[in-house]
């Protein structure tokens, strides 16, 4: 060792880069030894969490899942996870079954669906008539049965039409009509206006007939609430079948809905109250079911209503005054129910009305004058009550009357010779009354006459030439009178010539002679 000699410098000394290049071997081995010891610790202080129960249950498929949430909004979640509940069978045919298979987020997938749910709960006890959901061997084509016709037997139309929850559109399954953006505007599985085929039944004082089968689509059940979740629908025809149940008073939030028929099925109840507030309405039909109860003063808030008919049930009460208030009615039938009291003088102001059929009743009182404001009106039926008095002169002021039926009432006092106003008249039956006097002349300046009936009254003296002209195939078809001659009382209160009158009646026994 020299300690004289020249050092070098320490990084050309190789014996010193070895001591520093394991120095820094040390360093990384330790930084990595203490990175694992403190991971390992960490390890033990955490440990890995397991369920402790068993988790709930996950839909059959991811896609199923995806149309529950879509749906939650719809239909509650405990009823679209039951698998007993209608609403879990609409959502797993839409997820595992519907040819169309939509994907969660497609626009007509409630729509879709809440058809899919009608279907399947209107067809829990039977099928429809015609159009139901394809079985195995059936493809979406169907021959859709509409009633047109019931008597004397039934007569449908043939339609070409799409089945229910086929691969179809469901804008084109049968009774299903949508707009041009495919919302649904109406659902109609109704019968034609048809007359069905019956039977007569008597209801106290009341003759009326009882569908003896459900003859539109052949429907039966209550109907589907879930109906109300469309939000553009505007029209539900549903008359002709065999609904039961009370009225769902759910669509009454239906924002769009004007028009509900649902006449001629087996309700129960009263009409709900909520569908007096839904003022858009404009026509409502419930006729021949099982309801009663009474019309509330809330009427008069359907100031858009067109047609009203509560006809053939078993409601009681008075027509309440405020109906003045329904300023858009034209049509409007009460009739075969157990309505009482007097007829409100607030008819009057229904300037639009042009039927009104109010027979079969209890009303009692005399006939408003007021009802002479009804210039438009066409058709008043009013007989089988206990109305009295005389027909005002006013009410010869409603000229557009094609029909007047008065028959079998207490009405009093002389037919008046403004009688020619009705020059369109076709249909007079006054028949079971006290009306006296002598019959006008002015009856036979009503050249539209079709049907008459002046029998069982107090008139006298002959039968007016000028009403025997009116006689014809294509011209008066029925007159009645009370022109028969009987042992007791030879001299018949109307002298009828021969060929004029068709059937000739005995006031007293109320017995008639037809002329063939």
């Amino acid at each position: 060792y020299n300690p004289n000699a020249k050092k070098s410098p320490i990084y050309k000394n190789r014996y010193a880069r070895l001591l520093l290049v394991a120095a820094l071997f040390l360093l990384v081995a330790a930084a990595v030894a203490s990175t694992i010891g403190v991971a390992m610790t960490q390890s033990e202080k955490e440990p890995i969490l397991v369920p402790t129960s068993s988790p709930s249950l996950a839909p059959s498929t991811f896609w199923e899942g995806r149309i529950q949430e879509r749906l939650a909004n719809i239909t509650n979640a405990a009823e679209l996870e039951d698998p007993e509940s209608l609403y879990y069978r609409a959502t797993n045919w839409l997820a595992n079954e519907d040819p169309l298979q939509l994907p969660p987020d497609a626009d007509n997938l409630v729509q879709r669906y809440i058809l899919a749910s009608f279907h399947i709960q209107t067809t829990q006890v039977q099928p429809w008539l015609s159009c139901n959901r394809p079985e195995t061997a059936e493809n979406a084509t169907c021959q859709y049965e509409k009633l047109v016709g019931a008597f004397p037997d039934l007569v449908y139309e043939r339609i070409s039409w799409f089945r229910w929850m086929s691969g179809v559109h469901e804008c084109e399954w049968a009774g299903v009509f949508c707009d041009e953006s495919n919302q649904t505007r109406a659902l109609d599985l109704s019968g034609d206006e048809a007359y069905v085929r019956c039977k007569r039944s008597f209801r106290l004082t009341c003759c009326c007939f009882v569908l003896l089968t459900p003859a539109g689509q052949e429907i039966v059940g209550t109907f589907p609430t879930v109906v109300a979740r469309l939000p553009f629908l505007q029209s539900i025809r549903m008359s002709w079948n065999n609904l039961e149940g009370t009225l769902p008073s759910e669509i009454a939030m239906m924002e769009q809905l004007t028009d509900i028929e649902f006449h001629y099925n087996s309700f129960t109840g009263v009409i709900p109250p909520e569908w007096y507030s839904a003022t858009q309405l404009n026509r409502i039909n419930v006729a021949d079911n099982f309801l009663s109860g009474w019309i509330p003063t809330e009427i008069g808030q359907l100031s858009f209503m067109r047609g009203f008919f509560c006809f053939e049930n078993s409601i009681t009460g008075t027509i309440p005054s405020e109906v003045g208030n329904m300023s858009s009615l034209v049509n409007t039938r009460w009739g075969r129910n157990f309505f009482s009291g007097s007829l409100p003088t607030e008819l009057g102001r229904l300037q639009r009305l042009q039927e009104m059929w109010l027979h079969r009743n209890q009303f009692t009182g005399s006939l408003p004058t007021e009802l002479g404001r009804l210039r438009r009106m066409t058709d008043l039926r009013l007989h089988f009550n206990k109305l009295t008095g005389p027909v005002h002169d006013e009410l010869y002021n409603m000229r557009q009357l094609t029909r007047l039926d008065l028959y079998d009432c207490l009405l009093t006092g002389t037919i008046s010779n403004r009688i020619s106003r009705w020059r369109n008249l076709e249909t007079y039956r006054v028949r079971s009354n006290e009306f006296q006097g002598t019959i006008p002349t002015q009856l036979g300046a009503c050249v539209e006459l079709k049907q008459v009936w002046l029998h069982q009254n107090n008139l006298t003296g002959p039968m007016p030439a000028e009403v025997c002209a009116l006689r014809g195939p294509n011209g008066l078809r029925t007159l009645d009178a009370d022109c028969l001659q009987a042992d007791d009382h030879p001299e018949p209160k109307i002298q009828c010539s021969l060929g004029c009158c068709t059937s000739c009646c005995d006031f007293e026994s109320g017995f008639c002679l037809r002329e063939d």
